[in-house]
């Protein structure tokens, strides 16, 4: 038994180290991103209009110094154009990464007095949508530069949910689209590829821990998938940029709880009691749980329940590293191999505690 699980723990050495280099790709790619311009933004606020004129003499009046809040009127984003020093002439992108608003009006300014509006209902944005989930919207070039770009949000269920705002030259938006395109493309090959070859080990070896291998790698090909936006590129106006997002969220709480699953199934039997599986799996299911609350009661309360997420994600470490601990103790040689891949993959890390949750890597 112990030469058998040694042949398929090999096999299943690369795919799991291909695995998580997929799961975490994006953020590594999004660490050398350019400027946020969400960091820096000040703030002001207006009522709900149906309409609205230059809001530019609002600026001088705009809170630096606190972070925006949600409201439920407009929230208005004055944005620092002068970071990435745009230049006359030269076709630009305000390209926004999340949205889950009621309404966004965008305002670019030029130097010469003119400005180009947006206006963006909740069913409108899948006609600015681009791709990684990113709506983006145009600056047309002009004998002037961009002088400061305002961003209004009616409703936004959380502000920092937006994660990133970038103002980009059009022609370094395109390379990027096309060279992340391409590169996920490869990512999803290669995860099909995984998946079929364990659904196969998995049908021929019946052990448990292939079927919960094959769940762990279709929750990641499906966040892949529907993080870079490749259902709505190939199948336009099949789900929207939200229905995008929200599945992206839970495959990311599907990844968390078959992981956990797969751990339990993977250590020899004996090594963890029934009530540390329990819990462990408990810690899964809640994991999963917080996603779904995640994508379907964000509300007034998007802040809490993002702050739980990522606490959940927190206890979900915490509670591999408890349990490969126990399973070291006792001499596993499933939580020594697994500790062997996880030697691999620590220069992954780094990348992805830096890269936050942004998609691919938008060059200036």
């Amino acid at each position: 038994m112990n030469k058998l699980f040694s042949q398929h723990a090999a096999k299943l050495l690369l795919s799991i180290i291909l695995a998580f280099c997929a799961l975490f790709s994006q953020s590594a790619l999004a660490a050398t991103a350019p400027a946020n311009l969400l960091a820096g933004a000040c703030h002001f606020s207006t009522t709900v209009q149906p309409s609205y004129p230059s809001m530019l003499n609002s600026v001088d009046g705009a809170d630096c110094s606190t972070d925006p809040t949600p409201a439920n009127h407009m929230v208005w984003l004055s944005l620092d154009a002068g970071t990435v020093n745009p230049v006359a002439n030269t076709d630009y992108e305000l390209a926004i990464f999340r949205h889950w608003v009621e309404r966004a009006v965008v305002q670019i300014h030029y130097e010469d007095g003119h400005f180009q509006t947006y206006d963006a209902g909740r069913y409108d944005f899948d006609t600015y949508w681009s791709t990684g989930n990113f709506v983006t919207f145009k600056a047309p070039a002009r004998g002037s530069p961009v002088s400061a770009i305002l961003v209004g949000l009616q409703n936004p269920s959380s502000i920092k949910l937006f994660r990133q705002i970038n103002f980009v030259k059009s022609e370094s938006w395109a390379d990027s689209v096309d060279m992340g395109r391409i590169l996920t493309t490869a990512i999803l090959g290669v995860l099909v590829a995984m998946l079929c070859y364990n659904l196969a080990l998995a049908a021929v070896l019946r052990f448990n821990f292939h079927l919960h291998y094959c769940l762990f790698v279709f929750s990641v090909l499906a966040y892949n998938f529907f993080a870079y936006g490749h259902l709505a590129y190939f199948f336009p106006g099949t789900v929207s940029v939200g229905m995008q997002m929200n599945v992206t969220i839970l495959s990311l709480g599907l990844n968390g709880l078959v992981g956990l699953y797969f751990l339990c199934s993977f250590l020899e039997q004996g090594i963890l009691s029934k009530t540390w599986q329990a819990v462990a799996k408990g810690v899964g299911w809640l994991y999963l749980a917080s996603a779904i609350l995640y994508v379907s009661a964000r509300g007034w309360h998007a802040d809490t329940i993002d702050l739980w997420f990522n606490l959940m994600s927190a206890v979900g470490i915490v509670t591999i590293v408890a349990t490969l601990t126990v399973a070291l103790r006792q001499k596993s040689q499933a939580a020594i191999f697994i500790l062997r891949v996880g030697s691999y993959l620590l220069p992954v890390f780094p990348f992805v505690f830096c890269g936050g949750l942004t998609s691919f890597h938008i060059p200036h």
